[in-house]
């Protein structure tokens, strides 16, 4: 997520998809990342899309 930057708009489907390529071992739920990118966000002028739906 350090890639995006004020006035960004960023995609859970993106951002899940690079975490699960970088760190394979995860083995958080794709809900649990996305509270994680929420968190992660929070109070950056970054949008996120809630492009992502459960498998």
């Amino acid at each position: 997520m350090a890639d995006y930057h004020s006035g960004d708009i960023l995609s859970t489907t993106v951002v899940i998809a690079d975490l699960r390529k970088r760190f394979p071992w995860f083995r958080q739920t794709d809900e649990e990342l996305v509270g994680f990118i929420v968190r992660a966000l929070d109070g950056r002028d970054i949008a996120v899309s809630f492009d992502h739906r459960g498998r």
